[in-house]
């Protein structure tokens, strides 16, 4: 549809004369100025990735984008309100009056008596429907996932209150039977010192009984407590993200490796990732194969295989899938590892203006690089700039 090339194929903002002003690269791909003030340069075009050879201040305003927004959102002129209407306006779509002709006059007039008003109505109803049918539909698959999502958190609310309870329960189980053992040890001495016939002098001397507490157990279990992904890890795992944009342009190559490597200042426990989405409704991305290696190469040790392939659907809410891991993977601090997807399917969001580093919770954190990539293995369309990989999810 015409209205499509109002907007920016990156944040999917409409454009304007102030902020989101349409730059045209030298490849003929326009993104608003928001946009590419995030990449690094020289730019490369988020469609294509066509170097451009100008820097942000030197790229055209793209004057199209405005005379088609004028076209589509004629709000600047009145509609006529006289009675003797004689001429129908293709662009505001309404009857005119000899008097306003004027105002309209580089829109596109038609007689009222011209026999093709009719179809040209019939088409501009048609436009009308079928814009609100897709918004419908659109609207309509977004509240599902949203109920879908407001299920799995209020399902892992119930969960994570039973594990609390149930841990609780447990500790006040252990600790009233400890409280009643001690209560039968000072009552069998007091019945010891009562039946007694030969008594201490001074009759204030008695039994003393000394309770004790393994505080390292009270300890450890507390710690559970506050870490309840011991028996919920969607509770308890922490995550960083790589990059401040993951709802980008479409990421163009599909049916290839990509890879990244990272390595973690800390030892921690990789539990899984987060992959961008497709990003046309109905569409699907498929990861074919998903593994973790010990090493910056594609062809390092493996130390982790997903068994199965794993399926991404479109989500315009967040742009990215949680995969988890089926087992969480020791992370050791300073070596790199590496995460390595081939996928196939749809075309899928991909994040830009991606960080070097990451920082997580504990002061982890995640430093990122580019993959070394074997002879024969496809060439790599994730670095630490761009790509699909976005979140990495660990336990401390």
């Amino acid at each position: 549809m015409v209205e499509s090339l109002t907007y920016c194929s990156v944040c999917f903002e409409e454009y304007d004369q102030e902020e989101r002003v349409p730059l045209m690269l030298s490849c003929g791909h326009t993104f608003c100025k928001n946009c590419l003030i995030l990449l690094p340069e020289p730019l490369r075009c988020p469609h294509c990735r066509t170097l451009e050879s100008r820097t942000l201040k030197e790229l055209p305003k793209n004057i199209t984008i405005f005379q088609i927004q004028a076209q589509l959102n004629p709000s600047e002129v009145e509609m006529c309100t006289h009675e003797e209407l004689l001429f129908y306006c293709k662009v505001c779509k309404y009857p005119l009056c000899l008097q306003c002709v004027v105002k309209h006059s580089n829109h596109g007039l038609l007689n009222l008596n011209d026999p093709e008003l009719e179809n040209l109505i019939n088409s501009h109803l048609d436009q009308i429907e079928s814009a609100y049918k897709f918004r419908i539909k659109e609207c309509t698959q977004r509240k599902e996932k949203a109920e879908s999502l407001l299920a799995n958190w209020k399902e892992n609310s119930i969960k994570n209150k039973e594990a609390v309870r149930g841990k609780f329960q447990g500790m006040r189980k252990i600790v009233e039977n400890q409280e009643q053992y001690y209560l039968e040890h000072i009552a069998q001495l007091f019945q010891s010192m009562c039946s007694k016939n030969e008594r201490e002098d001074n009759p204030q001397n008695g039994y003393r009984v000394d309770v004790s507490i393994d505080e390292e157990w009270l300890t450890s279990n507390l710690k559970k407590i506050g870490n309840i992904g011991v028996f919920n890890p969607a509770r308890q795992e922490c995550s960083i993200r790589r990059s401040r944009n993951v709802k980008a342009l479409n990421w163009k190559y599909s049916g290839r490796i990509d890879a990244l490597s990272f390595k973690s200042n800390k030892q921690v426990y990789l539990s899984g990732i987060g992959v961008c989405t497709p990003y046309k409704l109905e569409k699907t991305t498929v990861i074919n194969e998903m593994k973790l290696l010990k090493g910056q190469s594609s062809r390092s040790e493996v130390v982790y295989l997903h068994s199965f392939p794993v399926t991404l659907v479109a989500d315009f809410m967040s742009g990215v899938t949680k995969v988890p891991f089926e087992t969480i993977v020791k992370i050791e601090p300073g070596i790199f590892y590496t995460i390595y997807l081939k996928l196939s399917g749809a075309k899928t969001f991909k994040c830009v203006d991606s960080l070097l580093q990451a920082n997580g919770r504990d002061e982890t954190v995640f430093t990122f690089a580019n993959t070394i990539f074997v002879q024969g293995d496809e060439s790599n369309r994730t670095d630490i700039l761009c790509g699909p990989i976005v979140d990495f999810y660990y336990l401390p």
